[in-house]
């Protein structure tokens, strides 16, 4: 092939990921294959497809060129021999029997079509307190109850699309979804045939309408993909649990001793490529502890203190949500200025008073930085937040009576200023969580980014600190979206 850069659109599980190669589409398949698994750190088996656009469908590659420049390829993971165990007196209902009968006779045809390679066998036990996979798969397949935060989006979409048709598209509900999903697919079978998983897709977008995909023929041609790739990757999320009790401890031991090493390497300067590797290495074992024993902020900062320099947490930001955190959220807010600036300009009350004070402090050829302050800003007083509560400003202050003041805030952005320095910091659950110490007068702004987990698992995304008194700006998000 010419030696010029090919892009492809790789999708393994439900990422979607861009492949850069700069000597152009590899001549064999063999080497394509090693690009993927190395690019994207892919330790498991697997084979590739291809999307083929005639066929709207995913067909597998054999040789390197049936693919070309920005081409959509996709990753299937090689699946292994799994024995279903049926209780024979709990499952004797004859829907159920044709349908293990089905399962199994179609088992080949639905994987070959995903291009994995698996074999599935029904073998009927007796005398087994078990009952998953007995269930006959429903006729109409009922759409199941999701987590509470996730109702309450498809609750509120539902709404807006009632009132201006608009769909909804949120990575995290699509994941929470799809993982509900899959849970349940699994009490009936774990390896739907084609025509089940079209069952469920067809009826999550009956009932959430919003759900439905443009320029799609059905409506949940993606649902139908997403929901397979996710029940081959619960598959192996299961199979992951039969790991023996040493080596999960042997796993534990060794990311704790990267955390230690961590620890000793941040007391460094000029390391943050090894700091970011350690990271990446020990991703894992810090959200597990994180989410499932929900330390403290002061508990996180001791075993984790990189999670408190801007640097860092915008790379954590990214591991969690496959979104470049300084650059998305500045992006998407430079593209809404123009409306949001309307939007203040034409408020009125007391509420128009306001803004229009915190407008007029910019000049008549404000910096980027300064104008993103001032939009903030104005957005925290039109949705109502309290920012006498978010930011505290002291001038000359005396320190025990700062102390004492910020010991009570629950999250507080505050500046202390005196002669010679400028304090800036966040505090929240009662402790500082970032300082950044500057001479006076300086007019470059500060980033600050981190990760907040309190009782309501508020995330703080970006907070903007420009150094002037008069431009003072800070933005809290809920639910940080693509």
């Amino acid at each position: 092939m010419a030696d010029i850069e090919a892009k492809l659109r790789v999708i393994i599980d439900d990422r979607m990921e861009k492949l850069v190669l700069p000597s152009g589409i590899p001549s064999t398949l063999e080497e394509l294959q090693t690009v993927v698994k190395e690019t994207f750190d892919i330790s498991d088996e697997f084979s590739l497809q291809y999307f083929d656009s005639e066929f709207e469908d995913y067909f597998t590659i054999h040789k390197s060129d049936e693919i070309k420049h920005k081409d959509t390829v996709k990753v299937v993971y090689a699946e292994h021999i799994t024995l279903n165990l049926v209780l024979l007196d709990e499952c004797t209902d004859n829907s159920f029997l044709q349908h293990s009968t089905d399962t199994e006779s179609t088992a080949s045809n639905v994987d070959s079509s995903a291009g994995q390679s698996s074999s599935q066998h029904t073998i009927i036990l007796s005398n087994r307190s078990a009952t998953e996979l007995c269930q006959p798969w429903p006729k109409q397949y009922p759409v199941p109850q999701f987590a509470f935060e996730t109702e309450m989006i498809l609750e509120r979409a539902t709404e807006d699309f009632k009132k201006n048709g608009t769909p909804l598209t949120n990575a995290r509900v699509k994941s929470d979804i799809l993982e509900t999903l899959a849970k349940i697919i699994y009490t009936y079978t774990a390896y739907p045939s084609s025509a089940q998983i079209s069952d469920v897709a067809e009826a999550l977008v009956k009932k959430y309408p919003f759900l439905k995909e443009p320029g799609s023929f059905s409506g949940y041609y993606g649902w139908q993909q997403s929901i397979k790739s996710k029940m081959a990757n619960y598959r192996t999320k299961l199979r992951g649990y039969s790991v023996p009790e040493q080596e999960r401890t042997r796993k534990v031991k060794n990311q704790e001793q990267e955390r230690i090493q961590l620890l000793s390497e941040g007391m460094k300067r000029d390391n943050y490529k090894l700091i970011k590797d350690k990271m990446a290495k020990t991703f894992a074992h810090r959200r597990n502890k994180i989410i499932n024993q929900s330390p403290s902020i002061e508990d996180i900062k001791a075993r984790w203190p990189a999670l408190f320099e801007a640097s860092h947490i915008q790379d954590e930001f990214q591991r969690i949500t496959m979104v470049q955190l300084d650059s998305k959220f500045m992006s998407k807010l430079d593209e809404h200025t123009p409306r949001l600036l309307k939007l203040f300009h034409s408020k009125g009350g007391s509420m128009g008073l306001q803004l229009q004070a915190i407008l007029l402090m910019a000049p008549s050829n404000p910096s980027i930085d300064m104008s993103r302050g001032l939009v903030i800003w104005c957005l925290m007083v039109y949705l109502g937040e309290s920012t006498d509560q978010l930011l505290k400003e002291y001038d000359d202050p005396d320190e025990d009576n700062v102390s004492q003041d910020l010991v009570a805030a629950r999250m507080t952005i505050y500046r202390a200023k005196n002669n010679a320095t400028e304090d800036i910091g966040i505090v929240a659950e009662s402790g500082l969580i970032a300082e950044h110490n500057v001479p006076p007068h300086v007019e470059v702004p500060v980033q600050v980014g981190l990760t907040v987990k309190g009782s309501h698992g508020r995330l703080l995304a970006a907070v903007l600190l420009p150094q002037n008194k008069e431009h003072i700006a800070a933005g809290t998000v809920e639910d940080y979206e693509s």
